[in-house]
């Protein structure tokens, strides 16, 4: 699997847990993250995802840092191997709670993401994200965020 498919099943974790949650302010560990990845998107024995504790705290960081970066995630502190008090941001709110026409849904893609994330498959995971992601971009370029 590419790297960047993997960042986007983080980012499907990440934003439906905190969807679930919202308003109420997650703490998210690294290491739990990466797992839960790994666990609800692997079928079978698949290589590919298969990593050990550090690489799962790299990825999962990284991902989080995005997300805080690029404007889609509020952190209340960083502390080692977990992130306290995340919570989404206005903008990744209002992307989730809009509905994926191209995937021909009629749940927003929070909704997707969060009430889905245990059964979720890899495929609708990615595009869910995918759409989230994209609709972000056009938002950022047309300076509306």
């Amino acid at each position: 699997m590419r790297n960047i498919d993997l960042f986007n099943l983080h980012v499907a974790e990440v934003l439906g847990s905190c969807y679930e949650s919202f308003p109420v302010r997650v703490d998210i560990k690294y290491e739990d993250l990466g797992k839960n990845v790994h666990d609800r998107y692997t079928s079978g024995f698949d290589e590919e995802l298969f990593y050990n504790a550090q690489e799962y705290e790299e990825l999962a960081a990284a991902t989080v840092n995005w997300l805080t970066d690029a404007g889609y995630l509020w952190i209340g502190k960083k502390v080692y191997g977990s992130v306290k008090n995340v919570t989404l941001t206005p903008k990744s709110l209002e992307l989730l709670n809009a509905t994926p026409q191209a995937l021909e849904m009629t749940d927003s893609m929070g909704t997707i993401l969060a009430d889905g994330s245990k059964t979720l498959g890899r495929e609708t995971a990615l595009s869910v994200i995918r759409s989230v992601l994209s609709e972000g971009a056009k938002l950022a370029f047309s300076g509306n965020i």
